[in-house]
């Protein structure tokens, strides 16, 4: 099983896991001590474990957005251009609130909304849409 797949095996878990934890903020590592203290005090062992596993999953989730901050780091100058526009605060509180309403990141948002625009630019022309996420580097 490789790096990339879904899950991966019991060890490379536990080395996203602790990634994970060197990672960390002092409180969080705290909050995540205290979860396990707690879990570990659980009569069930059936509980025990599946709370267990669900730790190891929060602390396993911050390594792999670690090493996808890593990669991301080093690859997106090649990959990405900054598209960006300084607007007015009450414009950027609008458009975090829509984002929260589709259930989406600001950053998705702002890409989908692009993605729209541009869609809507190129109909209006008679150009047709010839976007390749491959090429893009995958719509992130």
């Amino acid at each position: 099983m490789t790096y990339r797949q879904k899950g991966g095996g019991k060890v490379e878990k536990l080395e996203r896991f602790k990634r994970g934890i060197t990672a960390m903020g002092a409180d969080e590592r705290a909050a995540l001590h205290k979860a396990l203290e707690a879990a570990v005090h659980l009569q069930s062992p059936v509980e025990r474990a599946e709370l267990i596993g669900l730790i190891t999953d929060i602390g396993a989730a911050k390594g792999r957005a670690m090493a996808r901050r890593e990669s991301d780091r080093r690859t997106d100058r090649q990959r990405r251009r900054l598209v960006g526009a300084r607007v007015p605060k009450l414009e950027a509180e609008r458009c975090r609130r829509c984002a929260e309403l589709e259930g989406v990141s600001l950053y998705r948002f702002m890409v989908e909304a692009i993605e729209a625009a541009c869609v809507r630019a190129e109909a209006g022309a008679g150009i047709e849409h010839a976007f390749d996420q491959t090429e893009a580097g995958g719509g992130t």
